[in-house]
């Protein structure tokens, strides 16, 4: 029997895991990382190169989790308890126990605080893209 769950770590008693599906995404985005970068720096190591890609597929992965973990902080504070989160292919499910949101509007609450985190992280993504291409720029930079 394949297993096609893989817990990665646990915050605030939410197990997250990954679903079998979920490793070609994070194949791809390293892949994309990766072309870029070799076209920014075309005379740097593949392995260096490789292994910013990595850290940028790991960075993509973090983003995924913090949107997911904000629908989930938010649904426990309003009495929905979320047992696990579940990344795949296509996005996060997550499990929970017992009754859904009390009222519609907490229904609207939860599924919009996602979206929100995503947008607040996007305002800041300027910044951490130029910081990322200042870092990359003294790490990649022949001496």
């Amino acid at each position: 029997m394949v297993r096609r769950r893989f817990p990665v770590l646990r915050v605030a008693g939410i197990e997250v895991a990954v679903h079998l599906t979920w490793f070609p995404v994070l194949f791809l985005v390293a892949a994309a990382a990766f072309t870029g970068f070799s076209e920014v720096f075309p005379t740097r190591s593949p392995v260096g190169l490789a292994a910013l890609a990595l850290a940028t597929g790991i960075a993509f992965f973090a983003s995924l989790i913090a949107h997911e973990l904000a629908h989930a902080a938010l649904a426990n504070r309003l009495g929905v308890r979320v047992r696990s989160i579940l990344l795949f292919m296509f996005g996060g499910v997550a499990e929970i126990d017992g009754e859904e949101a009390a009222t519609p509007s907490a229904e609207v609450a939860i599924a919009l605080v996602g979206p929100a985190m995503s947008v607040r992280s996007e305002e800041h993504t300027s910044e951490l893209q130029s910081l990322a291409y200042l870092v990359c720029r003294l790490l990649l930079e022949k001496k």
